[in-house]
């Protein structure tokens, strides 16, 4: 019985593959992708409950490599590496997934709407891009805490300007101010890590990725988005 099902299991998946492949997001139903893999409709409903549940199971199948990857010390996705390193490498394995996967993508954003922010894989991907702008704050914060504190640093040098009493008093100013993730900017604003994992997340937008990778391919999409990471983590 179990090996009926992931033989209807895989049936289906590539049956959903093949389809995506040959007519895109707009023209694949349930009743087609039943068709296709050779089962029952309500096989198929049985297996997957909806088209949403097929879509989210097949994208969960193709980013399973990925989620591998993020756990496995040794690599630039992995424990261990600087977060910056592990955010970019995690961003341009997204692209590269994303180049593959165009009509998935897309198809998988029609079916899920609004719920696509609850999916399982998308929520894998936004938790492990907020904790890496999170640890690359901390990060980053620390470092300029070290600058700070260095004889040459801002308020330092010999005679003491801006932090003895003889100073201009701009020595005490915040170093902090618009200058990195958990800085505070100009009017007192941090940059929500939650909301700056969601933008990143957001240039893999099926549509938006077709139209930059017209110009440019994935390399295109993957300097980007690169730039996009590095301007956050400035």
């Amino acid at each position: 019985m179990r090996s009926d099902a992931t033989r209807n299991r895989e049936a289906i998946l590539r049956a959903t593959e093949e389809l995506l492949a040959a007519h895109g997001a707009e023209h694949i139903s349930l009743d087609r992708v039943a068709a296709a893999a050779g089962v029952g409709k309500g096989t198929l409903f049985r297996r997957f409950g909806s088209r949403t549940g097929l879509f989210q199971e097949l994208l969960a199948e193709r980013a399973a490599a990925l989620a591998l990857a993020i756990e496995s010390p040794g690599s630039a996705l992995g424990p261990g590496a600087p977060p910056e390193d592990r955010l970019l490498a995690f961003l341009d394995e997204l692209a590269e997934l994303a180049e593959r996967n165009l009509a998935l993508f897309a198809a998988h954003e029609r079916a899920c709407a609004e719920d696509k922010y609850r999916d399982p894989t998308y929520l894998r991907w936004h938790r492990h891009v907020t904790a890496l702008i999170v640890e690359a704050a901390a990060g980053g914060e620390r470092q300029r805490e070290a600058a700070h504190a260095r004889p040459d640093g801002p308020g330092g040098g010999p005679d003491g300007a801006g932090d003895g009493p003889d100073g201009d008093g701009q020595g005490d100013a915040p170093d902090s101010a618009g200058d990195g993730l958990d800085g505070a900017g100009p009017d007192g604003d941090r940059l929500d890590a939650e909301f700056a994992a969601h933008a990143l997340l957001g240039s893999f937008d099926a549509d938006l990725a077709r139209h930059v990778m017209a110009d440019g391919g994935v390399a295109r999409l993957k300097s980007s988005v690169r730039g996009l990471a590095a301007a956050l983590l400035a």
